[in-house]
């Protein structure tokens, strides 16, 4: 019986994925997400952050198609503790994206700066019913990552061969 609940359990787990068609931009594949919490969407849209860091720090999501979209995308930064909106808007929308037409979004905030590591989320979901699509990501405020930490590692690695 436990062989059974575990086979069960495999199955469902490896068919939230669906392949992509072959990466064409460089960077990894991100796979169809069956189970989310938004329902069923396509990982395609390309984020990235970048962070001027000050007493007011300026957050920048940088929001990238593989193809044209022309139904409205909605977005919504989500700050963590500690951490306050200065300038600009927390919910937007966007009317529809362009192939390989970068678009940034700002936002400026205070409490990002310092020791204490917080945490601010941006989020972004098509509104076409045939074709969701979904990205989101997290900005931290300090380089204590667990990301930042691998990527430490890696580089050790690499310079004592």
């Amino acid at each position: 019986m436990p062989a059974i609940i575990l086979a069960l359990f495999l199955s469902l787990l490896t068919s939230c994925y669906e392949d992509q068609p072959e990466n064409t931009h460089g960077l990894s594949n991100v796979p169809l997400t069956k189970f989310t919490y938004r329902g069923v969407v396509e990982r395609t849209i390309q984020l990235k952050f970048k962070v001027e860091k000050g007493e007011t720090s300026k957050l920048i999501a940088r929001i990238e198609t593989q193809y044209d979209y022309d139904f409205p995308l909605n977005y919504e930064w989500k700050l963590g503790e500690g951490v306050s909106l200065s300038d600009g808007n927390l919910k937007g929308q966007i009317e529809k994206m362009q192939k390989d037409t970068p678009l940034e979004i700002e936002l400026n905030v205070t409490g990002f700066n310092g020791d204490i590591n917080r945490f601010v989320r941006f989020e972004i979901l098509g509104t076409n019913p045939q074709k969701r699509v979904f990205a989101d990501g997290i900005i931290n405020s300090t380089d204590k990552s667990f990301e930042k930490i691998v990527q430490e590692v890696e580089l050790y690695k690499k310079s004592n061969q």
